[in-house]
């Protein structure tokens, strides 16, 4: 199952505020600073990618939370039921792992924050349990 965790903001209207207060696809480094600081996740690297049209397909390199600020995303190499693997509810983190791609949808932006997870434990503290079949994306 690779989403393993919904992770929910420390205060979503702030952020919202915050991300469009700002041209993101010229300001990335705020946009991630403020991502990073209201889901307290800092990772070791992080990227902002937006699609206004189209698809685009984003390789994953590991471990990593998927903040969804707005549109949708696709989850996996070969789908087969595409609806049942699509991330849409915006303004949430998503704990990824043991996936190699997202499609981001037309209009859609993201910040990617890739982690040195080593275990459970880190992905316990981060939100209630997301489980196959029950996702509530």
């Amino acid at each position: 199952m690779p989403v393993v965790k919904r992770i929910e903001p420390l205060d979503a209207d702030i952020l919202t505020q915050r991300v469009f207060a700002c041209n993101p696809d010229k300001e990335s480094d705020v946009v991630i600073d403020a991502v990073r600081e209201h889901i307290d996740e800092w990772g070791y690297e992080a990227i902002f990618r937006s699609n206004p049209k189209g698809k685009q397909e984003i390789r994953l390199r590991g471990k990593c939370i998927v903040y969804l600020i707005q549109g949708s995303f696709e989850l996996g190499a070969e789908l087969v039921d595409v609806d049942a693997h699509v991330v849409d509810r915006e303004g949430f983190g998503y704990a990824i792992e043991g996936e190699e791609l997202i499609r981001l949808r037309r209009q859609t932006a993201v910040v990617i924050i890739y982690v040195n997870w080593t275990g459970d434990k880190e992905l316990l503290a981060l939100g209630p349990e997301l489980r196959q079949g029950n996702t509530g994306l």
